[in-house]
């Protein structure tokens, strides 16, 4: 195949890639570090889809002297006629386990929040199948189970954004045969033997290539093995979807399943799988829970609570567990304000005030977290709810600071005589186990 019907073969095989949640005429992200595989992206995606409005976001995490990586995206955006945005990030203080993680984090955090800016239906992000290999190989050397092998999904969500990676199937030397070498940069680390990527990349493959049959190329086959693996899990998400975790504001659900005649180990292992699956829930990026942390929670007994790894607090009720994210505690007071429906965060619910408030403050409500030294009648109604979602519960005050509502339960006297003003639509979703 010529070079021409080679550049033809790669953008049919992105156009294709987008086709599903990237609509005619949208917007999207597309990460340019500067480096070989995001300017062919950059340059593919134009090509594939000239309806899209790119809007090229390019991080500088100042790790390290990053001009050189600046001026080669910015160059690639505007030969593609793509928007430019720098983003800098201070990634050397971040949340992650080394430079290379906390890198990471801050750029995707960097790009979702740049793709909620600018309304972007997906962020592009252009890893290979060499980069796929890599991963699973890393993953692999710490012990990974099924999900892990799994590798970078083609299509993922991060803090609500979709995340595509329309290269993932395809090689890197096939996609930078694109570029001209004064096209892009080169970012020292891929040959820093220190790094672990790149000892992957370097020693690794190279040896499981010659333990090959036919001593070739080990990528395709760590590629197809993320394929297998990704398939897999999905089957058995889709198989145990009875016993899907819930999210409930920004608390999580995992229900304690049971599998009549199924031996510790087997019970075990859907335990721990439904616990990383309620993981995946939680609101903002938490890191997925380590087999010691999995251990640890699986095994609380009723009535306890542990505070684990990456700052997520667990409790045991008698057929559940609840997982919170460390700096959720409470719902944000808002004021609600008249025929203005005020949604609630993290719930599909709406309050609206239809008309003045029956009391002496100006009709002014506000919807937030339960208030402390409640009165009865709204204490019986939080007992409905487990312990730890109880301040995950949104309660409608007056000004007086009269209790309203709890969820969408009226509980004002009507000793005034008054309907109530306050509305409220949606549903709670109450799929947990009600505590007594």
């Amino acid at each position: 195949m010529g070079a021409k019907g080679q550049r033809d073969e790669l953008i049919a095989r992105v156009r294709s890639a987008l086709e599903e949640g990237v609509g005619t005429g949208a917007t999207v992200v597309a990460g340019v570090s500067g480096g070989a595989d995001s300017v062919a992206l950059l340059r593919l995606v134009v090509a594939a889809r000239p309806d899209l409005r790119v809007v090229v976001g390019h991080v500088r995490h100042g790790l390290r002297d990053d001009a050189p990586d600046a001026a080669s995206a910015r160059a690639a955006a505007t030969a593609a006629g793509a928007e430019w945005v720098e983003i800098r990030v201070d990634a050397a203080n971040g949340p992650g386990a080394g430079p290379e993680d906390r890198a990471r984090r801050a750029r995707l955090d960097a790009l979702t929040g740049l793709a909620a800016d600018v309304g972007a239906d997906a962020v592009l992000l252009g890893h290979t199948a060499d980069d796929q290999a890599e991963t699973v190989l890393l993953r692999i050397a710490r012990g990974t189970g099924l999900g892990g092998l799994a590798g970078m999904r083609a299509r993922s969500h991060r803090a609500g954004v979709v995340l595509l990676r329309p290269l993932l199937g395809l090689r890197r030397a096939a996609v930078r045969s694109l570029l001209a070498d004064d096209e892009f940069v080169t970012d020292p680390t891929n040959a820093d033997p220190d790094q672990r990527r790149a000892r992957a990349r370097r020693e690794v493959l190279p040896a499981l290539g010659r333990l090959r049959p036919d001593g070739g190329d080990a990528v395709p086959a760590l590629a197809r093995l993320a394929g297998l693996a990704a398939a897999e899990s999905d089957l058995l998400d889709h198989l145990l979807r009875e016993w899907r975790p819930r999210r409930f504001g920004m608390a999580v659900v995992v229900g304690d399943p049971a599998l009549d005649g199924a031996p510790p180990p087997v019970q075990d292992a859907l335990v721990a799988r439904l616990l990383r699956w309620g993981w995946q829930l939680l609101p903002g990026d938490s890191r997925p829970p380590t087999a010691a942390t999995i251990a640890a929670v699986s095994t609380l007994p009723v009535g306890g609570r542990a505070d684990v790894a990456g700052g997520v607090g667990a409790d045991r009720l008698e057929a559940a567990w609840v997982l919170v994210s460390a700096g959720h505690p409470r719902l944000p007071e808002t004021v609600l304000r008249p025929s203005e429906p005020v949604h609630v965060p993290g719930h599909p619910l709406a309050y609206r005030v239809d008309g003045p408030a029956p009391d002496a403050a100006g009709g002014r409500f506000v919807v937030g977290s339960r208030p402390d030294g409640a009165p009865e009648r709204v204490k019986a109604l939080l007992r409905r709810h487990p312990v730890p979602l109880r301040d995950h519960v949104p309660v409608v005050r007056a000004a007086d600071g009269t209790v309203v509502m709890v969820g969408v339960t009226p509980v004002r006297d009507a000793a005034s005589g008054r309907d109530l003003p306050v509305r409220a639509t949606g549903s709670l979703g109450h799929v947990y186990p009600e505590s007594p």
